[in-house]
Order: structure tokens, then C-alpha cells, then sequence
């Protein structure tokens, strides 16, 4: 089965998209490629893949704590290899609340392959995108793609951290390996805590709390000029925020918590 390449954005639910919008750009300088009334988009770098989507929350009752969705970046070489690798992961068993993507010569097979899914057009070129969601109704876009390109980006995207209820823990872990992240070594004193590592360098991490279902917290990788431009912006909106040697952890206007860690790139 196929691997989890990469996380390739978070999409979360927010109140008032502009208001949102407007303090991402400023505080983690973020670049807008689209700011609409109900959805908005924002880059570190609008050549690159790491984005920070904005979705309107009475848009989307149903939707667990805040969370809206998490894209995952796959790799194949042909639209069968994908629908083989959906089928294998038993994915089509917790289907999302939309369907699948392919395209346009794939559109009449697609229909074919996911019989009661609804079959679009993805709005960017891929080989198949599949909507899926974990047992804590967490909804997830699978987009396989026919080029490589796992790498980590700085600053970008460094670990998500999902809030799961203790007693749902076994079931996740469960989902996400068979899903196709390999489990990392704990190297944390909560015995409790599974991350999994990806091939470009992120994690994917279940942090068990009481009230699990949603999102915990996103942590951003990042340089030492970037970590400080933030830690400055913060002080200048007298935004609160908690300040170490290398790392700098708030909670936004929305209460989503974010913590920018230093990450020094390899010399030579």
C-alpha cells in the first residue's frame, strides 16, 4: 500500500474568513491566494504546497470541534494504482461527506469504481482525489499525484496534533497505519502520545485528551529570522503569547493553538 507522502494543508473553521485571513497574513505572514466570504486560502509560498485554508463555521454544523479537513499528498503512477491503493486501505468503508475527484477521461471509470460517491472534477491536475474520514469523523482529502514531491517546507507545515479521546486512541492509531504512516518512536515522557513520522519530514501525532474528536494544536517549522518576526508581530498586537529559546506558542482569535519551532537547516 501506498505511504502518506506529506501533509499538504489544514483547513480549519473560523467564524469571519477576512478577520481570520487578515491575521494569519500578519502574524505568520502568510500570502492569500483566495479570500472569499464562505472560503479563503493562505500560503508561506504560493510556489510551494503548505496552505492554511479558511472555511466559514455555520457552513458546516456537523463538522467535529472546529476541524474542517486535512489534505494528505500520495504517489502513483496511474489513476488504477490509486483506486487499488483506496480500495486496499478499506477507505471506501468510512467515505467523507463529499466524494471523489478524477480527471476528465477518468470521470466515466470513476463512477464505476465508487458506485453512490459523487464523481467531480478536481480543481487541481492529479491522478485521483478520494474524501475519507477517520473514526473520530475527522474529514481527510487523499490526493494521489503522478510527481514527487515530499519534502518539508520552512516555514511551513511541521506536525499536526489531533485531540483524541482515550478510549478512541487504539482505533485511531489503527486507521493511520493502515492509512500509510509508519508510527515513530515516543521519545516523550506521555507513554500515551503516537506520532508517525512522514517521508518529508512532518508528523502526524495522537494527543489523547478527554474531549477528543478535533484538532490539539499545529506546529510550524521554521528559522530563526521567521521565529522572530513572529514573536515581534505578537508583542506589537499585544496578542498573548509564550516565548522560548526556539520556539513560540500562542493561540489565535479563534482559540486554534499554533507553536512555531526553530529549525536550523543543514549546513554545506
Amino acid at each position: 500500500m501506498k505511504k502518506v507522502l506529506r501533509i499538504r494543508g489544514v483547513n480549519l473553521l473560523v467564524e469571519d474568513i477576512r478577520v481570520m485571513a487578515d491575521f494569519y497574513q500578519e502574524v505568520l505572514g502568510l500570502q492569500p491566494r483566495h479570500i472569499g466570504g464562505r472560503e479563503g486560502f493562505l500560503y508561506w509560498d504560493l510556489r510551494r504546497e503548505d496552505f492554511v485554508g479558511l472555511f466559514r463555521r455555520r457552513d458546516w454544523p456537523d463538522f467535529p470541534d472546529g476541524w474542517h479537513h486535512v489534505e494528505f499528498r500520495m504517489e502513483v503512477s496511474t489513476y488504477e494504482e490509486a483506486v487499488r491503493d483506496v480500495k486496499a486501505k478499506w477507505l471506501e468503508r468510512r467515505s467523507g461527506p463529499w466524494g471523489v475527484a478524477a480527471l476528465r477521461q477518468h470521470l466515466e471509470q470513476a463512477r464505476r469504481d465508487f458506485p453512490g460517491l459523487l464523481v467531480d472534477e478536481p480543481l487541481i491536475p492529479l491522478s485521483l482525489y478520494f474524501n475519507a474520514q477517520d473514526p473520530e469523523d475527522r474529514n481527510l482529502e487523499l490526493l494521489y499525484f503522478d510527481e514527487v514531491y515530499s519534502r518539508m517546507e520552512i516555514p511551513g507545515l511541521l506536525e499536526v496534533r489531533l485531540a483524541v479521546a482515550p478510549e478512541k486512541l487504539d482505533a485511531v492509531r489503527r486507521y493511520y497505519e493502515r492509512l500509510g504512516m509508519e508510527r515513530s518512536q515516543n521519545k516523550s515522557q506521555d507513554t500515551l502520545t503516537i506520532s508517525f513520522t512522514l517521508p518529508s519530514g512532518q508528523a502526524w501525532t495522537l494527543q489523547p485528551v478527554d474531549q477528543g474528536g478535533g484538532l490539539h494544536s499545529v506546529i510550524i517549522g521554521a528559522d530563526e529570522p521567521y521565529l522572530a518576526r513572529v514573536s515581534q508581530t505578537l508583542r506589537a498586537h499585544r496578542h498573548r503569547y509564550e516565548e522560548t529559546e526556539g520556539s513560540v506558542a500562542f493561540d489565535d482569535l479563534e482559540g486554534y493553538r499554533w507553536e512555531i519551532w526553530e529549525i536550523r537547516r543543514a549546513q554545506g
